[in-house]
């Protein structure tokens, strides 16, 4: 024989009492909905005056000030300012009253009616016609929280039928049809952040189906998505490289290069191309030594042969 007891929300007691929360609930909407347009007219002719008297004071501004001076007085502009910011602040707020009160009446009615044909019937009665929604909920339900929410819902029916085998198998459906959507989502995700995340959703499957072998593939294909944008950002990093390579050719330029290529030394032949380009530093190094040491030489010389006759000239004199 199924036993169960009958929850207190589809007694008498608890019905009558939820009526009168709505109707308090339905009655406040609807006294709101009579005031809060008329602080809102309230509001709206305080902002359209304040413009006016913007507008007004611009005008005044302009006419008394210098032939090309034609901005606003900023000290001015900015007391309207925080007239205006209140204002618009509260003629919002009155506006998002208005339309929660809106919503919140029509729920409220609408859940009256429905407790109100509920009343002729008996207790049982109105558990068999909640068990009946919850079995027209459950055949149309498709994803894990739709499942989840209904677990909860059979198991509030205190054993009535079936409902707490029904409770179990929702609890299945939802965490079959959350794998079915991992491994859907799966095959379309691309990036680490992504494969990061499902890996995580996996590990809260436990021992479910194959979800421990998917995680360590999703955290396996994250670390090879990671390789492959490291591989990526490193390979544009060379040719970018090398494309300098072709443009330079100041001793300094071929430094640097060969510093930068010793930073990606392991990549390709970095290795060798830095040792290239320190070659070629050395050699333009060596190349401007031997040129200033040269120039230097040859300035000397031009001196010396300068003084030279300098002093055979003043030897001729005093002789």
């Amino acid at each position: 024989m199924n036993t169960f007891v009958i929850p207190h929300r589809f007694t008498d007691k608890a019905i009558n009492d939820e009526l009168k929360k709505l109707a308090q609930s339905i009655s406040f909407c609807k006294s709101q909905l009579l005031t809060l347009p008329n602080e809102l007219s309230s509001v709206t002719y305080e902002i359209a005056a304040l413009r006016a008297h913007e507008n007004e004071s611009a005008e005044r501004y302009h006419r008394t000030a210098p032939d090309g001076w034609r901005f606003v007085d900023s000290e001015a502009y900015e007391i309207i300012k925080r007239q205006y910011d209140p204002l618009h602040e509260r003629k919002y707020s009155i506006e998002r009253r208005i339309s929660l009160c809106a919503s919140e009446q029509v729920q409220s009615e609408t859940k009256t009616r429905e407790l109100e044909a509920l009343l002729p019937l008996s207790p049982v009665e109105r558990m068999e016609k909640h068990y009946q929604i919850l079995l027209d909920t459950k055949s149309m339900a498709s994803d894990e929280k739709e499942f989840s929410e209904l677990v909860e819902k059979f198991r509030e029916m205190e054993g009535y039928k079936n409902s707490v085998a029904l409770a179990d198998e929702c609890k299945g459906l939802a965490i079959k049809t959350q794998y079915d959507y991992l491994v859907a989502t799966m095959k379309k995700v691309s990036t680490e952040a992504e494969y990061l995340e499902l890996a995580k959703q996996f590990k809260k499957m436990g021992e479910y189906e194959n979800a421990t072998e998917l995680t360590n593939e999703c955290v396996k294909q994250c670390r090879t998505v990671k390789e492959e944008r490291e591989q990526q950002v490193l390979e544009a990093r060379y040719q970018e490289l090398l494309a300098r390579e072709k443009k330079i050719s100041q001793e300094q330029e071929y430094q640097e290069l060969a510093k930068q290529f010793c930073e990606m030394s392991g990549y390709k032949d970095t290795g060798e191309l830095a040792r290239e380009c320190e070659t070629r530093y050395l050699a333009l190094k060596t190349q401007r030594e031997e040129q200033e040491l040269l120039a230097q030489k040859t300035m000397t010389r031009a001196k010396w042969k300068k003084g030279s006759k300098k002093s055979k000239k003043t030897w001729l004199l005093t002789s």
